[in-house]
């Protein structure tokens, strides 16, 4: 016999049909997250495919840390949103909330905490986009000196990492290592927020471990890898860093 559904039962389909849909955009539109199972801290994270969307899995994997203040969306936006090539570009955010972004720790307590937390975490997504070669690691001021950090203790996960506009305290000991990793510095001779000093002196520092490091200086200020030939020079050293080419400037 024809069942007629009560107004009970339709008011209950309803309710289901729009948790689901509730779900779905929650699920679609939050943010990735990635967990250190050693720390249990989580890290969140945004995609995004530049270039030929259908090589995403075959193309480099480049990781970003933004600028203190930032957020991971406006530093993709502003920065790497025109790479020259194909890359899945990862940006992370930092874990402290600091005005309307967040900010990583620049001091060595702070750097020693998330770093080797971060580590954990980048390995996690490592791993799930399962990429033919290490990471390429790039970091822009608080992110860069999470970028040096890495490098000093955890380098050993990266193929190349690219510190810009960040420092290093001189209390982070850098493991001695004979990986093929190459660090390549940037920083502006003009920065009054990250001196230039701190920049050079955190090259050295990783130089005296045995570290392959080349640095950059250019005739700029803080955000001068933001802008025009910097911004250039900056896109062209993580594409040839990602496709395992020879860095000139």
């Amino acid at each position: 016999s024809r069942h007629n559904m009560s107004f009970e039962e339709i008011n209950v389909r309803s309710l289901l049909i729009v948790l689901s849909l509730v779900g779905g955009l929650y699920w679609y539109f939050s943010p990735n997250t990635a967990t250190d199972p050693s720390t249990d801290i989580s890290f969140s994270y945004i995609t995004e495919v530049v270039g030929n969307e259908g090589e995403a899995n075959a193309s480099p994997l480049l990781i970003a840390l933004h600028g203190n203040g930032d957020t991971a969306s406006h530093f993709f936006d502003t920065m790497l949103h025109d790479y020259p090539g194909s890359a899945r570009v990862v940006v992370i955010s930092g874990p402290v909330a600091m005005g309307t972004g967040d900010a990583w720790p620049t001091n060595d307590e702070g750097l020693r905490h998330y770093g080797s937390a971060l580590a954990g975490a980048i390995h996690k997504i490592t791993q799930k986009y399962d990429h033919p070669k290490e990471p390429v690691l790039t970091g822009f001021s608080g992110g860069g000196y999470m970028a040096y950090y890495l490098a000093a203790k955890h380098g050993y996960q990266f193929s190349a990492i690219v510190p810009v506009s960040g420092g290093l305290p001189q209390a982070i000991e850098a493991d001695t290592t004979d990986s093929e990793l190459k660090v390549v510095s940037l920083h502006g001779t003009k920065d009054r927020v990250v001196s230039y000093g701190q920049g050079k002196a955190a090259t050295d520092h990783l130089k005296k471990a045995g570290y392959s490091i080349e640095h950059y200086a250019f005739d700029g200020d803080h955000l001068g890898a933001f802008r025009d030939e910097v911004h250039s020079n900056y896109h062209q050293v993580l594409h040839n860093l990602s496709n395992s080419r020879t860095v000139k400037f």
